[in-house]
């Protein structure tokens, strides 16, 4: 999609269309049988920010994890029909796809007190578009070069790679709210973009990554011997995206149509509707009314001709 300079003004309020069901186009979607427009809070904002060209994320209800399958890097919601399913069928939190293509960059403070203290330094931050987290403040800005994640003092600016969580999600019972709906979306101010390109860039650890098994291991052989797909795909009809990594079918745990999933690279599978999740080897055992250890034993002794 193109920046959100070919897409907004600077000076045009985006936190009005954001949060504003009133101003998005919905003619396109059936309405209840009462009459009334019950649409969620989040799909009148997703539909807002997909006008500016902004990709967006699917996160949990009431949480800040995104929906498997889904990340800055991964898959992004960039249809009105998607935006559908996931934040108002679905009900889901929204998230913002953070630097390129579109340019929206946000600093993310986690205390009053780190605002505060570089608000005083660059009246940008505290005139730009700004959300109330939990805890502090997204500043939203708009930056249309390429820019990585860095930390910056005791502030994060979420750029490329990164995403952010948009009002009016919900997590762990905190609404976020625009803490200034009608500013404008600024330009990041120059001296900030060059003290991330001086900063160490910020590395987190994927939420339910797993340490991998040790090679050679028990667990190691067991999942080598049983290809998730193959092992998923014996009892589960599914179906393959493009790209071959993910894998979508009926989830045979609580019967929900496509909203089981099955991601052959990482070797995961799981339902969006149900929230069951695991590996191979839990797979395994659910299928053979096994525990874990003994799911291990069986698979490894079945890759190593009987021995584990």
């Amino acid at each position: 999609m193109g920046g959100l300079n070919g897409r907004a003004r600077f000076g045009e309020n985006l936190a009005a269309a954001a949060g504003n069901c009133g101003a998005v186009d919905t003619s396109d979607y059936s309405t209840p049988s009462d009459g009334s427009q019950q649409y969620s809070p989040c799909f009148a904002a997703a539909l807002a920010w997909l006008r500016f060209g902004i990709d967006l994320l699917p996160a949990q209800p009431d949480s800040k994890h995104l929906v498997a399958g889904f990340g800055p890097r991964l898959r992004h919601v960039t249809t009105p029909a998607e935006a559908k399913t996931w934040f108002q069928d679905r009900r889901c939190n929204l998230a913002l796809v953070c630097g390129a293509p579109a340019g929206l960059v946000v600093l993310d403070f986690d205390s009053s007190m780190a605002y505060l203290e570089l608000a005083a330094r660059y009246i940008e931050i505290s005139s730009t578009l700004i959300a109330k987290t939990r805890r502090g403040f997204h500043c939203y800005f708009l930056w249309l070069k390429p820019l990585k994640s860095a930390r910056i003092g005791d502030a994060e600016l979420k750029a490329d790679g990164a995403c952010v969580m948009a009002p009016p999600s919900v997590v762990a019972g905190h609404v976020y709210t625009w803490a200034n709906d009608e500013s404008p979306l600024l330009e990041l101010p120059a001296d900030l973009s060059l003290l991330s390109e001086r900063s160490a860039p910020v590395v987190k650890k994927a939420r339910g990554s797993a340490r991998p098994a040790a090679a050679g291991s028990p667990v190691a052989r067991a999942k080598a011997a049983f290809p998730i797909v193959e092992l998923v795909g014996a009892s589960v009809k599914l179906t393959s995206d493009r790209d071959g990594r993910w894998y979508h079918g009926n989830c045979p745990l609580c019967g929900h149509i496509q909203d089981f999933w099955v991601d052959a690279q990482r070797g995961l599978w799981g339902c969006h509707a149900c929230s069951a999740h695991g590996d191979q080897i839990n797979w395994y055992a659910r299928l053979h009314n096994l525990t874990v250890t003994e799911a291990v034993r069986a698979m490894a002794g079945a890759a190593t001709g009987g021995v584990p």
